[in-house]
């Protein structure tokens, strides 16, 4: 199932995979990203990092998702200095139940596609990202614009 504009994000799931979204009542962006420590990986995630206030401000929770082991991300993170949640999704449930899988030169990996939710948990901004430049910019003018709306 790929997810359009207007329908509910499956936060369960990703809930249960590890993430506060349960106690945070405001929009959240959740972006997919194929594996930590690759150079654009590391690169989108410096970007939202380097956004996070931004964010925070606008009352958006960030959570990155990757099909890399639990014990991969928080080596990442710390890397980076990352201020937001970063989830594993080794088992692939969500990566899958959202069809976000592609082949690669590395294997099968989750592709890069970010999703802006309401505070409903329905998807207002769905964007597969073929360049991370900009790109939190641009979610935070679509989480923007939903709110003006």
């Amino acid at each position: 199932m790929t997810l359009s504009l207007g329908e509910p994000f499956p936060i369960g799931v990703l809930e249960r995979l590890h993430t506060e979204l349960d106690e945070h009542d405001g929009p959240a962006v959740v972006w997919f990203f194929p594996a930590a420590g690759t150079r654009t990986c590391s690169r989108q995630a410096d970007a939202f990092n380097a956004a996070h206030d931004a964010f925070e401000r606008a009352g958006i929770k960030v959570v990155g998702v990757s099909v890399d082991e639990p014990d991969a991300l928080p080596e990442f993170r710390a890397e980076h200095g990352l201020v937001y949640p970063l989830v594993s999704d080794a088992e692939t449930e969500l990566t899958r139940q959202l069809d976000l899988w592609k082949e690669g030169q590395y294997g099968e990996l989750a592709q890069r596609v970010t999703f802006l939710l309401d505070r409903d948990r329905i998807v207002r901004h769905v964007r597969h990202v073929d360049e991370v430049e900009g790109h939190p910019s641009e979610v935070l003018e679509a989480a923007e614009r939903l709110e003006r709306a």
